[in-house]
């Protein structure tokens, strides 16, 4: 541990509080005296209270603001991957010029000061570049998505059961970027959540799993063509009049009054799946 190295982290400004926390917890695993920091990511996402896929997220933050540098290592003998070795601005050079949006362990030029095109060359004096009200061009382009965080909460508020807060951002980011809107996974999630009323809470999916067995496509609400939009009361439907009784025995009974009496389904459909009436 290095009071200074942590210290250094907690100077820091212009960082989202999970990324200022995940710089705190790697400046805390620094070694003063060799300067060595390589905590596995298993153990910075134990001690960030963090799920690895946020842990990289916000490792790629530091990176772009350079203020880490991570570096992949391999064990010559076995050729297998080791724990990354991390480098801190605190006890590196590792400012980003101006024109420089990749992550640092992206560059592969190796840093000169003699190469004028060299982001050591043009480093900044200060090593943290203060925010900017508005993002340049080229640093604004890699970022298409925007995620807010009213928006997960919104997520967890409609789904019937509770689950793993930093697991099912991560999904949900991965559900964006496959394309996936925002209405439609809310919409899929307050359709599921119709689908399994009056069912036990353990039946129902995490909603980590349901997002990523993308299970959120069989319930989601496309508006712009709702011909095509899947129809919760026909799949209950079609389990009763295919005797699927795995399926028509978590039908809430509400709904089965409602087929019973619309005649979409009859008695003798529900005593063959053993559903009561």
């Amino acid at each position: 541990m290095s009071h200074a190295a942590t210290n250094w982290a907690i100077q820091q400004r212009g960082l989202k509080p999970a990324t200022k926390i995940l710089l705190w917890h790697l400046a805390d695993r620094h070694n003063k005296d060799t300067k060595r920091c390589d905590p596995s990511q298993d153990l910075l996402a134990v001690d960030a209270e963090m799920h690895r896929a946020t842990v990289n997220r916000n490792l790629d933050l530091l990176e772009l603001r350079g203020l880490v540098r991570r570096v992949p290592r391999i064990c010559p003998r076995t050729k297998r991957q080791l724990s990354t070795y991390y480098e801190l601005a605190f006890d590196h050079d590792l400012a980003v010029s101006q024109n420089e949006t990749r992550a640092v362990s992206q560059k592969t030029p190796e840093p000169c000061r003699k190469n004028g095109d060299s982001r050591v060359a043009k480093c900044d004096t200060n090593l943290v570049r203060e925010p900017v009200t508005k993002p340049c061009a080229s640093e604004a382009e890699p970022q298409t998505i925007d995620f807010d965080i009213g928006f997960l909460d919104d997520f967890i508020a409609v789904y019937p059961r509770s689950g793993v807060r930093d697991v099912i951002e991560a999904e949900l980011i991965d559900a964006l970027k496959s394309g996936a809107l925002p209405d439609d996974l809310i919409g899929a999630a307050k359709a599921y959540a119709v689908e399994q009323k009056g069912n036990e809470v353990r039946y129902i999916a995490l909603p980590q799993n349901w997002l990523s067995q993308r299970r959120w496509e069989q319930h989601a609400v496309k508006a712009a063509d709702p011909k095509t939009a899947p129809s919760i009361q026909q799949s209950w439907i079609d389990a009763f009049v295919g005797a699927k009784g795995n399926l028509a025995r978590h039908c809430p009974a509400e709904i089965v009054r409602q087929l019973l009496n619309s005649g979409e389904i009859t008695r003798e459909q529900c005593r063959a799946v053993e559903v009561s009436f």
